[in-house]
């Protein structure tokens, strides 16, 4: 009996010890999880905190580039713009032909610009214009009709304002006369008359000039090329006449259209 009673004894303790065991196991396991949940949170946060900083890293160079694109010319800038245009248009002359009237003239040139900004362009160029007036005359009960044309070299300096695509200019140009010719119409004869050499002098005709000059117009892209319709005016400020009564200054009013390219 003794000896049962001490094998029982051992047994008992034996699964006693046991159990003490294994209830550390799972506590351990138990330990074990709660510290790997904390290390996975601790991770998760650090990736989140990660992804912020890249947000932000990413929100701060897009404000970079904003900002330097904001405080720089435009991307499609182009700092030298030459051109080509065609005009037709309306000639007069203002002052004492009070009978004067509107006649057709056309022209066409080059110009060359340099953009200081995106907006200011120093404006030049060189052109031919024609220029001249329609006038009536009434002798002796007879009413003659005279058609004088002139055609102009003409060398615009100006400013240039660019809104946009909508183009401003404003010029002063020099002006200087290459050939004329007056026709005279009457019931009874009709005389065309080519003004050249000693004719100016003999007609009183100034053949340099000069005065102010204002060009509107629109610019359409059309890839690397634009197409520029607009329209101008400009009038000499000294009289085509050096003497006699009958003094008057050019004035013309014009259509034109550009092409331009920008480098």
């Amino acid at each position: 009996m003794k000896k049962l009673a001490c094998v029982v004894a051992v047994l008992m303790a034996t699964m006693l010890c046991g159990a003490v065991m294994a209830q550390d196991g799972e506590f351990d396991e138990l330990f074990d999880a709660d510290e790997d949940a904390e290390e996975d949170a601790d991770e998760d946060a650090d990736e989140e905190s990660g992804e912020f900083e890249d947000e932000d890293e990413d929100e701060e160079e897009d404000d970079e580039e904003e900002d330097d694109s904001s405080g720089g010319p435009p991307p499609d800038f182009k700092v030298t713009v030459v051109g080509a245009y065609i005009s037709m248009g309306m000639a007069h002359w203002l002052g004492d032909l009070d009978s004067g009237k509107f006649r057709f003239a056309g022209g066409g040139g080059a110009y060359f610009n340099y953009y200081l900004s995106p907006m200011v362009a120093l404006d030049m160029g060189l052109g031919f214009i024609g220029k001249g007036v329609r006038y009536k005359f009434t002798e002796g009960g007879e009413d003659t009709d005279h058609r004088l044309k002139l055609t102009y070299l003409r060398i615009p300096l100006g400013i240039k304002l660019n809104f946009s695509g909508i183009q401003a200019a404003i010029q002063w140009e020099l002006a200087f006369a290459l050939a004329g010719k007056l026709k005279t119409e009457s019931d009874v004869l009709e005389i065309e008359t080519k003004i050249k050499g000693d004719d100016w002098d003999n007609m009183g005709i100034r053949r340099v000039n000069m005065g102010p000059r204002v060009v509107l117009g629109y610019a359409i892209p059309l890839g690397p090329v634009s197409l520029v319709p607009g329209a101008s005016w400009c009038m000499h400020v000294i009289s085509e006449y050096k003497e006699g009564d009958d003094a008057a200054r050019a004035m013309n009013i014009m259509f034109n259209v550009a092409g331009e390219f920008g480098f």
